[in-house]
């Protein structure tokens, strides 16, 4: 994900760099370049007992420094509490150690100086800026990030905050290795007059069940419906997932019409990203049948195990910086609450009647299908609760994202895929079918 720059080389020097690639984001390249140092500003931090006064600097330009080691001393006045009545003033003389480490470059304070709150007092050349983590730790220079550094206020994990990479989580880069990245992207997208498209999987491009009676019909060419579900492609999953009756079951999954010439003709003008609240398990799945040779998604799959929230979607997640080349296709619109421009809602594909989206549980519940009702005269001494604004809305849908509310949402899940394979509704449509003459989804469509 990240190239080391290439400004400076001299002869001789080598130093490993990791570079993205957008087909194997796993790629390493070894790039001949400069070791390249950082310049941190390092603050004196909010936990002095402001004002101070410094009284002697321990380092010069050039010296080398280490964590937690004494740079400067420093006093402060301060009054002890003798009795109810009386206060002494009192000095104390200390030292200030540093949170950094690397080379002094240049002092932002002097001997003699009175400072009154928290400001910058030092630049330190450091040799690396750990703006590349992978599971806490540097990717560039190895070191340990959640080590504590009690010399300073914040963690060197914060260094790193930013995930972009689609199929996982545990790499996090800096803002400015993001933004390098990013804009890299965008110049790549720009010679290839091609912008990002994002796509839903469920009720937008396919719709997914796990009903057995599907499987029946597909596999009996007799049977009357064999003609509607023949082209119905089918796999089973076999994730991390709840351990009950849907283990290892089949899912159903039919294509919407004229999916793949939509494919084909907008890869030509998008690069294409699969973007669903399934699990990875389920997307990788559904990407094969789609795009069994990788030529329209790739790897650029993102699943409700990488997406940070399992209640709403958000395009930071893939483009922190710029969401300005980004359009999204989605059935749902209220999954997508600080991303409405990028939006491009499209009427949800309703093959399997009656089942809708079989990754439901990890949505918010839909309100923009229910019926209008009736307003009813309001009594008297009865309160109305206030309209909820949209930022109270988006609290709500961000306010499941704990583990205990992921364990309800997966067991509401099952209980609603093994209630699909007990009840078998379409084994019922297709018994009333033949009595009627009709076609089982005709007799689905009717029940509708």
């Amino acid at each position: 994900l990240v190239r080391l720059r290439r400004e400076g080389l001299k002869k001789g020097e080598l130093a490993r760099g990791y570079r993205y690639h957008h087909e194997n984001p796993y790629k390493t390249f070894y790039l001949p370049t400069i070791h390249i140092m950082h310049d941190k500003i390092v603050p004196l931090g909010s936990r002095l007992h402001y004002p101070i006064i410094v009284t002697k600097l321990l380092k010069k330009p050039g010296d080398a420094i280490k964590k937690q080691e004494s740079i400067f001393e420093y006093k402060f006045h301060w009054k002890r509490k003798v009795n109810e009545e009386t206060w002494n003033d009192e000095t104390t003389y200390t030292e200030f150690d540093s949170p950094a480490e690397g080379k002094l470059k240049q002092w932002r304070i002097r001997e003699g100086q009175e400072i009154a709150a928290d400001s910058p007092c030092l630049m330190v050349e450091e040799a690396c800026g750990h703006e590349v983590q992978v599971q806490g730790l540097c990717s560039l220079c190895g070191a340990d990030m959640t080590e504590i550094n009690w010399a300073s206020d914040n963690l060197d994990t914060d260094r790193a905050m930013i995930n972009m990479s689609h199929d996982q989580t545990v790499l996090r880069v800096s803002e400015s290795v993001a933004t390098k990245a990013e804009h890299e992207n965008q110049k790549r997208l720009l010679r290839q007059r091609k912008l990002s498209l994002v796509v839903d999987l469920d009720q937008t491009i396919i719709h997914a069940c796990i009903e057995p009676t599907i499987g029946e019909w597909k596999n009996d060419p007799t049977n009357p419906n064999y003609e509607a579900v023949k082209d119905v492609r089918d796999f089973q999953l076999n994730d991390d997932g709840p351990r009950g009756l849907t283990s290892g079951c089949t899912y159903y999954i039919k294509l919407r019409p004229g999916l793949m010439e939509f494919l084909d003709e907008v890869s030509k003008m998008y690069e294409l990203h699969v973007y669903t609240m399934g699990t990875r398990a389920y997307a990788l799945n559904i990407a094969k049948i789609v795009d069994p040779d990788q030529k329209l998604f790739g790897n650029r799959v993102i699943s409700r195990d990488e997406n940070g929230s399992i209640t709403a979607k958000s395009l930071q997640r893939l483009f922190p910086v710029s969401t300005d080349m980004v359009v999204i296709i989605d059935d749902r619109a209220d999954v997508w609450p600080m991303n409405r421009p990028n939006l491009i809602k499209v009427v949800p594909y309703d093959f399997f009647k009656g089942i809708g989206d079989i990754n439901s549980s990890f949505l918010p519940k839909r309100t923009d299908i229910l019926p209008i009702l009736k307003s009813k005269p309001v009594e008297k001494g009865v309160k109305i609760a206030p309209k909820a604004s949209p930022m109270d809305e988006i609290a709500r849908m961000s306010g499941g994202d704990d583990a205990a509310s992921l364990k309800v949402q997966e067991e509401e899940q099952e209980k609603t895929l093994e209630k699909q394979i007990k009840d078998r509704a379409f084994a019922s449509y297709a018994g009333r079918a033949r009595q009627g003459r009709r076609s089982a989804r005709d007799e689905c469509w009717r029940e509708c």
